[in-house]
């Protein structure tokens, strides 16, 4: 019995080229979302988004000379 991974290999296998291209960035898509969905549910990250929005606001923040020079 075939996978559903391998039916849509087969699927993709037999689809022209500019169809292929059209299903891949649907794919992207979903994987970018599936990705920011990730970290909307992650609450610590989501604070660390937040205070480091805070401190772009309050203009607390570093030049990219000053970061590489810290690492």
């Amino acid at each position: 019995m075939e996978t559903i991974k391998e039916k849509t290999k087969n699927i993709i296998d037999s689809l022209p080229n500019e169809d292929v291209e059209a299903l891949f960035k649907v794919a992207e898509r979903l994987a970018e979302r599936e990705a920011t969905s990730e970290v909307l549910k992650d609450k610590q990250m989501m604070a660390s988004i937040k205070r480091g929005l805070e401190e772009l606001e309050r203009g607390d923040t570093i030049s990219l000379e000053e970061l590489r020079k810290s690492v």
